[in-house]
């Protein structure tokens, strides 16, 4: 028996499979561009999103100690440092 024997089989099977493949990804790509153009999906987007708040400025710098007062423990860095 040649070593390649039935190798059109086993082809034919290899494109079966790449033919399948490729037409589930057209599906694919073609199902999410329908969705991504539709405002029912922009609308279910925005609905789950959480609203956005401008915030008030820059939150305070705490030190690692949590203080504020500029006292001993608001140093930021080593012990000893400075």
């Amino acid at each position: 028996m040649p070593p390649f024997a039935g190798w059109q089989d086993l082809a034919v099977a290899l494109l079966a499979v790449l033919v399948v493949a490729l037409a589930l990804l057209a599906l694919g790509v073609l199902a999410t561009a329908f969705r991504r153009s539709s405002p029912e999906w922009q609308a279910e987007l925005d609905a789950r999103s959480r609203p956005r708040t401008p915030t008030a400025g820059p939150l305070p710098l705490r030190s690692p100690a949590g203080r504020e007062d500029g006292g001993e423990g608001s140093r930021v860095g080593p012990a000893g440092a400075g």
